[in-house]
């Protein structure tokens, strides 16, 4: 039996690619950064952030991006016209052209070539251009907000971190007093004059009774967050 022949439909999948390409370049950024910021590990194989049918959307991704990265008005604006402009080439067919693209896109031509104007012979050269910036624009902004939502949260954790240890030692100061007060009273206990000798290398004593006292503290302050974090979750 004779295979049926596939017709030679130009789909214009030559001018969709840079677009295409940006777009996978920032949905693979947006994926990445979620997941160390969810702490998923295995991201490929993630329900919401995989190649799974359960995967948020690429619209979702940069949604929550956006959502977390407070962008302004303006780029916002230029985030959601690349969505529109991606989508279109994406999932019509019959976008074989930027022209066709944009005519899909009510007002999008002219706000485009107004934000970035281009002196080309024709209207498609124009709207290829003036889509291309965009597309950098918006992926070099996807870029900058991962980065600085990166130093936020290592200055939270740093924040955080030093909270508890300020709280360990807050709890070990006491402790500390209440040994202190202990082998004072124990010397006392003994009578006889007062021995230097006695007191021989209490600086160095006290600086690991410190040390491991403030050790354990901090290490039982994160274990006792860390599961009430998980009770609240499971709540």
């Amino acid at each position: 039996m004779k295979k049926p022949e596939i017709p030679n439909i130009d789909l214009g999948l030559d001018r969709r690619k840079v677009i295409l390409g940006t777009a996978l370049l920032m949905e693979g950024l947006t994926s990445d950064f979620i997941a160390a910021l969810l702490g998923i590990k295995d991201r490929q194989n993630s329900r919401t952030l995989g190649n799974k049918g359960t995967a948020l959307s690429f619209s979702q991704k940069i949604d929550l991006l956006i959502d977390l990265g407070a962008l302004d008005d303006e780029m916002r604006s230029k985030f959601l016209s690349f969505m529109e402009v991606r989508n279109q080439f994406m999932h019509n067919a019959d976008a074989v052209t930027y022209e066709k693209c944009f005519s899909y896109i009510e007002g999008k031509e002219k706000w485009i070539l107004k934000k970035y104007p281009q002196a080309e012979k024709s209207k498609e050269e124009e709207l290829e251009k003036a889509s291309e910036a965009l597309a950098s624009e918006v992926l070099g902004a996807t870029v900058k907000i991962i980065e600085a939502l990166k130093s936020k949260i290592e200055i939270n954790v740093k924040a955080e971190v030093s909270r508890q240890s300020n709280d360990a030692f807050a709890k070990t100061i006491p402790e500390v007093q209440t040994i202190l007060d202990e082998y004072i009273e124990e010397l006392k206990g003994q009578g006889g004059e007062f021995k230097i000798d006695r007191f021989k290398n209490l600086g160095t004593e006290v600086g690991k009774i410190i040390y491991q006292l403030w050790g354990k503290n901090f290490q039982t302050i994160i274990a006792n967050e860390e599961a009430e974090k998980n009770a609240k979750a499971q709540n």
